[in-house]
């Protein structure tokens, strides 16, 4: 339906961290078949937890405090906002649906 979670069978989003400070992230999407990396959205802060999913768009968080909205076929960033800033919180976005 319209309404459900929808992500391509064929691909994986998985949480990294990067960097020599390990305090960068990125969701990377992956060939679910293969494992190639078939693109990569950057995060502003660490990130290990797993994308939200809901009406074809991965919701995210990272340790620097925003929420990033992407669309898991092509890895755009829809947006990103900043909502708890500096409190290395890490959580998988809660989604809910209004009727």
């Amino acid at each position: 339906t319209g309404t459900d979670a929808t992500v391509p069978a064929d691909r994986l989003l998985v949480p990294v961290t990067q960097g020599r400070e390990r305090n960068a992230g990125a969701i990377l999407v992956l060939d679910a078949a293969t494992g190639a990396v078939l693109r990569e959205v950057p995060l502003r802060g660490k990130c290990d937890t797993a994308p939200t999913l809901a009406i074809n768009t991965a919701f995210t968080h990272d340790d620097a405090g925003f929420v990033t909205a992407f669309h898991p076929d092509t890895g755009e960033t829809l947006w990103q906002v900043e909502c708890s800033p500096g409190s290395g919180f890490d959580a998988a976005p809660v989604m809910t649906a209004d009727g």
